[in-house]
């Protein structure tokens, strides 16, 4: 479906012609004197004291203030009820206000007394006529303009209108021929070209209406709408090598917006994508990242939807587009097109070795992005060992090998690895050196070595040095990319950071202006890096000491840093520094929240010391600077009320974290516990449990706290490490646990609840003779279904599956609701392949609950594998197809797929 231009009329959809090109049509007023308005292009103005309102309100909506432009409208259009004159002239005025203000009936009545006044009156009928277009009465519109042909003489709009009545009733002959009479009479008004390309369209008149959108394009080539019928035209008719010359055109008449993206996706064909990808790169060297990233995603689904792409071409232009949402930081739709973009040149090989290889660099880059370091550095050194030494491969080596000293940079600085920056130095070096030698001293790449290699001086300390590095990087990207370019801000950023650390505030300040000015003008959206530019500001304005602008930069930076990274705060952002500029931002937003929580405790607004810290905190619970600055607060906090935001509002999730260390330090554990409790419920992975493990290694606090309260929140905290054992990277995690687990058994050691909870830790941690003691002496303490389920399941890991099922038989006898040992005890029957049993145990749970979501599939399963009749196994098809997103079938698959034991499902290995 294609789109031509919006205007004040509704979109009104036309039926599909079977081998014709359906068009939804906008009609609009055209305004045969030129100008237009935000709403709608208008026809008239003949009163000279009424040309000033319209000239007010067409300069307000031009200058975006759309409400302003409203209300200048309804001003008028009250002082015009207000006047008793009688005369065609004034309705005329008061039917156009009431059409800008979307008021269709007063329009409507309005030019219908005008007409009753003057009736051959030309603007009147256009007016109405297009009021009854928007109240979709087009039978009407025929009727009125039928008996008006004089008129249409001397005003064009007069048949446009008729012409799309015609072509909203389905009477496409006489559209064409109205519009062809219209277009003799006023082969100027070119508006008319629209609606006959509409008409000749449905007529299956391609031919002539390619003549028609040519016609358009020639003569309006800055209107959007002229290259759009025309592109339409050339798809049409399958002349896509004309069609990709003429969409870049298209996408010059305008700025790309949503509306635009759309029609685009209607086309197909992967040349259609390649067009628009090349559109893509021209407009990041206009520095228009974000519409690039846009438009690059409409490339992807086109070439993924494209059955005339070679796997080759297929996998360039997904490569292309994680290439354009890298530079705007999407990196998980990166990701996906890189991954894709692989699968694609893997089944080329060794046919394309350079461009399997470069998909390796990008892929490896996307990881880096995404803080997965060890995964790039992998690939990228895989492609590194297979480029080859020929001159054509040269320049795609230097990328190879600057990307793999920009990863052991990161590794360095993220992860703490200092032996990396040795052979980041080697590696960044080298690839300076081949690319001075290949490129010419302009090419972009010779500014990217450079930066790179000034982000490395500055991690060794060497600040000068990063100073020229980055003048010289800059120079040459404004050469390249032109000055206003955001890569322009990006390395001015890092100049002005240079600058500080060198102790040049003044510097420092221009280069942040520089940036400033830069991001505001070329990001469509806030971005972290104007987060990280405020801060930079606050740091410069500071150092001078003007301390009021310092204030509201940190302001400005704070707004902006939680709006762009509030996603990722409830899962410790800092695990996800994605990028050098990201871990700069997350930094950043740290730093903004600590300062600006240490100004408002200074001026004794504990509240919003508190707000600020709190997300400082979800950022980062263990950092120590924070926590210092927590101890702090709650020195000087008059009472636990003192937090509470004011004016009263919903407290934001992590002010629990604050209220929990306030409790603690006030004597009051359980209170502490508790409000811990709850924030591990609102915020599960946000890290504050550390907290409660922490204080559970202070004997003080573990005895003078109730035991009984603390286990639930511990036993949901053990619960995140799912499986019998967990894995060996899970088992590191959970060691750190050992402290407070050993605190909790040497205070309470006949506590049989504390001895369960201890024991499920250590099965977890693969130590089931000390798990196995532990369950043992919660049983003989206490001999409840809970302590007994804790035992079958050590016996269960340890593979002596008699003492399992006996044991998982003695809870049901006294578990008041039997279901979730049932299913535990069907799961073991099952593993062990014991078909009836399993089913008999399954449907144990089904008699209360005929359709539980995990019984009732592995009843159905069991019941096919242990009674194979046709049946049975139809009724386990049946449920396959109908509940394909049951994750309990996900579980199935990886039990029983690997051994091809489950019917119906492929083995995990094909999954």
């Amino acid at each position: 479906m294609f789109f031509l231009e919006k205007a004040t009329v509704q979109p009104l959809h036309l039926p599909l012609v079977p081998g014709s090109l359906l068009v939804l049509v906008f009609f609009r007023i055209p305004y045969a004197l030129g100008g237009s308005t935000a709403v709608g292009q208008v026809f008239w103005m003949i009163v000279t004291d009424f040309s000033h309102l319209r000239e007010q309100a067409e300069q307000l909506r031009t200058e975006g203030q759309e409400d302003e432009a409203l209300a200048l409208l309804q001003r008028a259009y009250l002082q015009l009820q207000a006047n008793p004159t009688n005369t065609p002239d004034r309705w005329l005025q008061q039917a156009w206000v009431a059409m800008e203000l979307g008021r269709i009936d007063d329009a409507v009545q309005a030019a219908q007394t005008c007409l009753s006044l003057e009736p051959e009156h030309a603007q009147a009928l256009t007016l109405l006529t297009h009021g009854l277009l928007r109240q979709n009465q087009p039978s009407e519109v025929a009727r009125v303009l039928e008996s008006a042909r004089g008129a249409a003489e001397t005003n064009p709009n007069i048949d446009y209108n008729l012409a799309s009545a015609y072509l909203l009733l389905e009477e496409y002959e006489k559209a064409v021929q109205v519009a062809q009479r219209g277009h003799r009479q006023h082969p100027d008004f070119h508006p008319m070209l629209k609606v006959l390309f509409t008409g000749l369209t449905y007529l299956d008149r391609d031919e002539e209406a390619l003549d028609i959108a040519q016609t358009a394009a020639s003569v309006e080539p800055t209107e959007r709408w002229a290259w759009e019928i025309y592109c339409a035209a050339l798809y049409n008719l399958d002349c896509i090598s004309d069609l990709c010359r003429a969409l870049p055109h298209y996408l010059q008449a305008d700025p790309i917006d949503r509306n635009t993206l759309s029609w685009l996706q209607q086309f197909q064909g992967s040349a259609v994508a390649d067009a628009l990808m090349s559109h893509c790169r021209t407009l990041y060297q206009k520095g228009s990242l974000t519409i690039a990233a846009d438009l690059a995603k409409v490339a992807q689904d086109i070439v993924e939807r494209a059955d005339d792409a070679l796997q080759l071409q297929r996998g360039s232009l997904l490569r292309a587009a994680a290439h354009h949402y890298l530079r705007v930081d999407r990196y998980q739709q990166a990701l996906q097109a890189i991954e894709q973009s692989y699968q694609c040149m893997e089944s080329l090989q060794p046919d394309w070795p350079e461009e399997r290889l470069n998909t390796l660099v990008t892929w490896a880059q996307v990881l880096r992005r995404l803080d997965r370091l060890s995964e790039a550095e992998d690939l990228v050194r895989r492609a590194l060992s297979q480029w080859t030494t020929r001159l054509e491969d040269a320049v795609d080596r230097a990328t190879t090998i600057h990307v793999l000293g920009d990863i052991l940079r990161q590794k360095a600085e993220l992860e703490g690895e200092h032996d990396a920056l040795a052979e980041a130095e080697e590696r960044l070096t080298e690839a300076l050196e081949l690319r001075q030698h290949l490129l010419s001293s302009s090419h972009i790449d010779l500014a990217d070595s450079l930066h790179g290699l000034a982000l490395l001086r500055r991690a060794q300390g060497r600040y000068d040095a990063q100073q020229r590095l980055l003048n010289d990087a800059s120079q040459i990207a404004k050469a390249a990319l032109g000055p206003e370019h955001p890569y322009i801000a990006s390395l001015a950023l890092d100049l002005a950071i240079c600058a500080l650390e060198e102790g040049q505030p003044t510097d420092a300040r221009n280069h942040c202006r520089n940036a400033h000015a830069i991001l505001r003008q070329a990001l469509e959206e806030e971005s972290p890096m104007m987060g990280l530019v405020l801060l930079l500001q606050s740091a410069v304005f500071r150092v001078l000491g003007q301390l009021n602008k310092a204030y509201d930069a940190l302001e400005q930076g704070t707004t902006i840093l939680e709006q762009t990274v509030s996603d990722v705060l409830p899962v410790r952002i800092r695990r996800l520094q994605q990028n050098d500029l990201f871990a700069q931002s997350i930094n950043a937003f740290l730093s903004l929240q600590h300062e600006l929580a240490y100004v408002a405790l200074y001026d004794k607004n504990y509240s919003r010391a508190a707000h600020h810290l709190g997300l400082a905190l979800r950022a980062d619970p263990q950092h120590e600077k924070n926590l210092d600055l927590l101890d702090t607060l709650c020195e000087r906090l008059p009472d636990r009320n003192a937090l509470l935001p004011e004016p009263p509002q919903e407290p934001d999730a992590s002010l629990l974290a604050i209220q929990a260390h306030y409790a603690l330090r006030t004597g009051h554990v359980n209170d502490a516990f508790s409000e811990l409790y709850s924030l591990h419920e609102i915020l599960p992975n946000a890290g504050f449990d550390r907290w409660a493990m922490r204080w559970l290694e202070d004997e003080g606090i573990v005895r003078s706290m109730h035991v009984e309260w603390v286990l639930p929140f511990l036993a949901s905290i053990l619960n995140q490490f799912p499986g019998r054992i967990v894995e060996t990277k899970a088992q590191d995690e959970l060691r750190g646990f050992l402290p407070a687990i050993n605190m909790l058994i040497h205070v309470y050691p006949e506590h049989p609840d504390v001895a369960s909870l201890a024991s499920s830790f250590f099965r977890k941690q693969g130590d089931l003779e000390q798990a196995l003691q532990l369950a043992q002496r919660a049983c003989q303490k206490e001999p409840s279904w809970r302590s007994v389920v804790v035992l079958a399941l050590c016996y269960e890991t340890m593979k002596e599956w008699d003492k399992a099922i006996s044991t998982y038989e003695v809870a049901l006898m006294d578990c008041p609701d039997p279901a979730p040992v049932a299913l535990d005890l069907g799961d073991l029957y099952r593993r062990l392949e014991e078909w009836d049993q399993a089913a008999e145990t399954y449907l144990s749970v089904l008699e209360n609950e005929p359709y539980h979501e995990k019984a009732y599939p592995c009843y159905l399963l069991c019941r096919a594998q242990g009674n194979p009749t046709l049946q049975t196994q139809q009724e386990w098809s049946d449920y396959l197809q109908q509940h394909t997103h049951n994750p309990w079938l996900q579980q199935l698959k990886h039990e029983h797929g690997q051994a091809g034991s489950l019917p119906g499902i492929p083995a995990h290995q094909e999954a």
